[in-house]
């Protein structure tokens, strides 16, 4: 895979035409992340039009003639006035309230050059396409096209991600960016992750499928280096699904989730691990299904939809078919099914295979055009398989012989799955009685009993597309739910030679679906002066031509009629949008001759595509061959403008188009202060004012430049130590060019290094790329460094992350610091700026300080231990923040009402014999040897709900590498219960490393064993905390909302409730401030959370109903624990809460089925 992909992404050229350039092409810069990014598979080519001599001014139009006046401008959007301060949507692109030029807010409403405009009546700021984020943008490329998801206005484009994303906190909702569900990204810079959020409402089920593609045109990731690897996150931030490759040929990845339970799912996408470092952008396509069981409508992924949520009665509360109809003996053949009433899917059969060599056939009615999916399970069960069950499945046709599909074991463990999606003898059945076959794989066992699943996964006439359905319903579909060919659909079928996706003419394609206006090549046109001839225009020439014979060239000449943008684009006989079988190498070339731009492949396929700035009019000739020096029986050529210079319009490649800072090229003319850096120019800030860091010259103010030769400790020393807050401007030349500092630092500090561009703090343009390092007063040790973790490429060393670790409490002294650039990027100028992001001894506490002045503070800012400071320290056993006793923490910070274990206590024997039984709520001090085990006798006068926790010394944390098991034995010695293994954590449980347990226990005596996990490393100390939950009663119906919450609970209590149906518990919670809950479901009847017959999901959600944590199988067995509690929390979202009410809900896990989903329950609830 990774050469595979290595390949791909450095694949040679096909020729010199593929390399292309553009004097004015900006890459994707959002938000802040500013590694050039791939623009797409769209190939953007311009020309300078400095290099090509202007002619004269031409002179003006002609007037009308007859009295006959000249045609007027198009109407605006109704009621939009430019100049009211209200935006007029589409008219107006911004409305600032006068019509003044210069302001960002041009005399036509349209936004100007260089600035991003904001809000209505609209405030517009200098710098846009400086890429820099700043004022109104919410993105900044560097550049000033639209379509490359940055507009030139610097606004996110529709459909577009919006950064941050990086992390799952900052995951952007996927259908608000994109309601389509079609979502274009950048993997930027190398190493970027994107994460996207998708909910599934409250009482439904999802089905969700995410699939890559290749840049926006939504091809296969075959190509251009795109290979990507997505991950699926449920609402507890657990991984539930993750792709890959969809195979050797397609780097894409592709996942499809069902049955997913309400709540929020994310969707990461990142470079595949196995692919080299790169850049690219990418579509992410998403389709979110839900469906309501109970609403009585069939949808996926529910097997059956009887309008309510009671089980047994044939469909289950979950919408899973629960009554299966049993097999009827003989059934060996399809002419004894077809004795038998034919299954109508959904269905759900019970059959075994008995006696030896027994073949089940049963038939089944297919209404209409369909897709099926045939599964054997184990009885009682719809994903379950045990041994001995190992089935061969048939799909026979009509006439009941003839094998349409067949499987082994595709299904879980042995038994055998026949899926559409994969198995196309499955799909397009037509209506008929068809027959399924069972039987053992090898005929030479049994199976007592197998359950037989058989569902429609598309049906034709049921409203819904599915499958290979090309549609279901509607105008244009047939029966079979085949497209019916109509022109004007967008596809071009039979004597059609267009299809524009419109009924109009007048478009290049006709109502009839015709190509219109179209200029036939005249042969000969081999050379420049027997090109065929024709006239840009808006809605484009369009040549039709062939090349033929082999090897042959065509030329066109085009007449542009003014300074324009000219798009010039090669397609099929079809016309535009359609390249099949068309491979064109294309050329543009100037009045005189000489080459101006070229393409291979840049437009559809392997079509091409120029799009060019023309400067000047005149007549541009076009050079088009077959790629391989080849035949091709047919194509086109369209020759379109998509601006024209001096109508006013910002469009294209225009820089400006009017007004006193555009020249006659409508190319912008630098000037200081418009907000765009031009040489000699080192900074733009909008204005001529000084003072604001940028002087009225746009030079840079405050800035040092850097003296050289300054490559070695010595030679830094010597041009003088750079001071904290100093701001040095420097160059990396000559080759190999490093550029050393020194640093004086009076007090302990913590330092901040980083990086700019030549225009100062928060800038870094293409062309710059340093790489920063802080030396120690050798010159040569390293302590931090980085490359592009600034702006851009730009470096920066914080102090505050861990990556800046080095740079913090920094002893007064020398340092130096290292700037270096890269070979390729010679010459590249940068700013140095120097700043603490803490200073010992100015009184402030900030970055890696303790404190910063007064009695308890020392003077290296770090603090003094007292007792009763609040903070632990050994060797107290507490600290509550006071110096009183009686509490809980006595004066001296040791822990009060302890009792301390009583030895030998190694086997039960031993500690029966002591007086220490635990009979109530207790807190035991105890240490183990390595190996050693300590057992506590518990006595339980009534049936109890206990929670059983270590600590540390403190009872609050689970500090010193504390790492235990515990196990709670009945009288006879019998495991009742253990946190070993029995979750999807390692060991279930309390903080840290140290174990929890909470039971429902009937009255009686037990033994609590406690020892080092894996008998391993000894333990000084630790408490055992037993604790008797009080009951809080029983939950009470409807409480399936927060609504109809029941409560509020308080702290150290449990609550009986019971599912037995398809619904939700809610319960609240009155949490004071800073307080964290720990929330667990445990049994509540006859069968354990061990059992696995209680398969829970557990829910934390805020005041307003919004999810903060969540839970499936983190307590014992399947049951569910949501723990905020201890310094480093499994839920986070459960810590350290702000005062309120907060609401726990409970519910079956997303794929629970059966008795697993309708249980008892007790939720038993700590708060601290």
């Amino acid at each position: 895979m990774a050469a595979l992909a290595a390949m791909s992404a450095t694949a040679p050229s096909r020729g010199p035409s593929s390399m292309i350039f553009h004097r004015r092409t900006a890459l994707p810069l959002f938000l802040g992340l500013g590694a050039p990014a791939l623009i797409g598979c769209e190939l953007l080519v311009a020309v300078d039009r400095s290099k090509i001599d202007e002619p004269a001014a031409g002179s003006g139009g002609e007037a009308g003639e007859n009295g006959e006046a000249g045609g007027g401008g198009g109407g605006g959007a109704p009621g939009a006035v430019c100049g009211d301060g209200a935006v007029g949507a589409p008219a107006e692109a911004c409305d600032d309230g006068n019509r003044t030029a210069g302001d960002g807010c041009d005399p036509g409403c349209a936004i100007e050059p260089g600035f991003a405009c904001a809000g209505s009546p609209s405030a517009c700021t200098a710098g846009c396409g400086n890429g820099a984020l700043g004022g109104a943008e919410t993105c900044d490329d560097g550049g000033d096209e639209d379509g490359d998801c940055c507009s030139r206005a610097c606004q996110v484009e529709p459909g577009c991600e919006v950064e941050p994303n990086d992390g799952f906190a900052s995951a952007k909702d996927a259908f608000s960016i994109a309601p389509d569900g079609r979502i274009r990204a950048f993997i930027d810079p190398e190493g970027d992750v994107d994460v996207f959020s998708v909910t599934v409402p409250d009482g439904a089920l999802g089905r969700l499928e995410a699939e890559t593609l290749d840049g926006p045109l939504g091809t296969t990731c075959s190509s251009l280096g795109v290979d990507t690897y997505v991950t699926v996150v449920d609402g507890r931030l657990e991984t539930i699904a993750d792709h890959d490759d969809i195979d050797e040929g397609n780097y894409c990845s592709h996942l499809v989730l069902e049955k997913l339970s309400p709540g929020e799912y994310l969707v990461s996408v990142q470079i595949s691990p196995a692919a080299e470092p790169a850049t690219f952008d990418y579509t992410l396509s998403l389709t979110l299904d839900t469906s309501v069981c109970g609403d009585g409508a069939l949808e996926g992924p529910e097997l059956c939809d009887d309008g309510n949520t009671v089980g047994g009665d044939g469909c289950s509360a979950a919408c899973e078919l629960d009554t299966p109809v049993p097999e009827v003996e003989p059934n060996d053949t399809a002419a004894e099914a077809d004795a038998r009433a034919a299954l109508r899917p959904n269905a759900l059969v019970s059959g075994a295979i008995a006696p030896l060599g027994d073949v089940d056939v049963f038939a089944f009615e297919v209404p209409s055009v369909a897709e099926v999916l045939l599964a054997t399970f184990s009885p009682g069960s719809l994903s379950a398989c045990v041994q001995g069950a190992d089935t061969f499945l048939q799909l026979l046709d009509v006439d009941g012989a003839t094998v349409l599909a067949s499987d082994d074991d595709s299904g879980p463990e042995a038994c055998s799955l026949i899926d559409a999606s994969v198995a196309p003898w499955a799909t397009q059945l037509q209506p008929g009685t068809y027959y399924v076959a069972v039987e053992e794989f090898s005929s030479d066992a049994t199976i007592p009993g197998y359950n037989l699943l058989v569902v429609f996964t598309a049906l034709c006439g049921d409203g819904v597309v599915e499958g290979a359905e090309a549609c279901d319903g509607g105008e244009g579909c047939s029966a079979a739910c085949a497209r019916i060919q109509v022109c004007g659909d967008g596809v071009v079928d039979g004597a059609e030679t267009c299809d524009d996706g419109d009924a109009e003419s007048g478009d290049g394609c006709s109502a009839a679906c015709e190509l219109e206006g179209t200029l036939p090549e005249i042969e000969p046109n081999d050379a420049p002066e027997q090109a065929t001839a024709g006239q840009a225009t808006a809605t484009g020439a369009l040549f039709t031509a062939s090349i033929d014979p082999q090897g042959e060239i065509d030329y066109f000449a085009v007449e542009v009629p003014g300074v324009a943008d000219l798009d010039l684009e090669t397609f099929d006989t079809s016309g535009p949008r359609s390249c099949r079988d068309v491979d064109t190498v294309m050329q543009l070339l100037s009045p005189e001759g000489a080459v101006m731009a070229e393409d291979d492949d840049g437009g559809e396929d392997a079509c091409s595509r120029i799009q060019a700035a023309i400067p000047a009019p005149g007549t541009y000739l076009v050079r088009v061959e077959d790629y391989g020096s080849g035949y091709i029986g047919g194509y086109t050529l369209r020759a379109r403008t998509t601006a024209v210079c001096g109508d006013g319009r910002v469009e294209g490649l225009e820089e400006c188009d009017g007004g006193p800072a555009c020249g006659p090229a409508c190319q912008r003319i630098p000037v200081c202060g418009d907000g765009l850096i031009d040489d000699p120019e080192v900074c733009d800030d909008g204005n001529t004012g000084g003072g604001d860091g940028c002087d009225a010259a746009c030079r840079l103010e405050g800035a040092t430049a850097e003296i050289e030769p300054n490559a070695t400790p010595a030679e830094a020393d010597a041009n003088g130590a750079v001071a904290p807050g100093a701001l040095v401007s420097g160059a990396i030349e000559p080759e190999g060019d490093v550029d050393l500092f020194a640093l004086q630092l009076t007090t302990i500090s913590d330092l901040r290094l980083e990086t700019f561009d030549s225009s100062g703090p928060d800038r870094c343009a293409g062309g710059v790329d340093t790489a920063l390092a802080l030396l120690a007063a050798d010159g040569a040790t390293v302590r931090a460094s980085d490359d592009d973790g600034g702006v851009g490429a730009c470096s920066l060393i914080d102090s505050t992350t861990p990556g800046g670790a080095a740079a913090r409490r920094l002893s007064p002294g020398t340092y130096y610091v290292s700037v270096r650039g890269f070979p390729e990027l010679l010459g590249a100028r940068y700013t140095l700026r120097v700043s603490l992001d803490a200073s010992c001894g100015d009184g402030v506490r900030e970055g890696a300080e303790e404190c910063d002045g007064g009695a308890l503070c020392d003077t290296r800012c770090e603090r003094v231990p007292v007792c009763g400071d609040g903070l632990l320290d050994a060797p107290e056993g507490c600290d509550d923040g006071d110096a009183a006793g009686g509490d809980g923490c006595s004066a001296a910070c040791q822990l009060e009402a302890v009792t301390a274990e009583i030895e030998p206590n190694d086997t039960p024997e031993e500690a029966r014999a002591s007086d220490l039984v635990i009979a109530g709520d207790a807190l035991v001090a105890a240490s183990l040897a390595g190996g050693d085990r300590d057992v506590f006798p518990m006595r339980l006068p009534v049936a109890s709900v206990v929670r059983l926790e270590v600590f540390d010394g403190t009872a609050a944390g689970c500090a010193g590498g504390i790492a235990t098991t515990l196990r709670v034995r009945d009288a006879e010695g019998a495991l009742v219960a253990t946190d070993e293994g029995l979750s999807d954590d390692e060991v279930a449980g309390g903080i840290g490393g140290c174990s929890a347990l909470v039971l429902a226990l009937p009255a009686g005596d037990y033994d609590i064993e406690a020892a080092s996990r894996d008998g391993g490393a000894a333990i000084p100390l630790y408490l055992l905390q037993a604790k008797i939950l009080e009951s809080a009663g029983a939950e009470g119906e409807p409480n399936g909302t927060i609504a109809e919450a029941n409560g509020p609970i308080g702290s150290d209590v449990f609550i009986a409730g019971a599912r037995t149906s398809d619904d939700f518990d809610v319960y609240a919670v009155d949490l004071p401030d800073g307080r964290s809950i720990r929330a667990e479901i445990v049994e509540g009847g006859a069968e354990t959370c061990e059992s696995l017959e209680i398969d829970s999901r557990l829910s934390l959600l805020d005041a307003e109903g919004a999810l903060i944590a969540d839970d499936d199988d983190g307590g014992r067995g399947r049951c569910s624990l949501v723990d905020g509690t201890g310094d480093a929390p499994r839920h986070p979202g459960a810590h350290a809460l702000p005062a309120g009410t907060y609401f726990l809900r409970v519910r079956a896990a997303s794929g629970a089925s059966g008795s697993a989903a309708l249980f008892e329950y007790r939720l038993a609830v700590t708060l601290r």
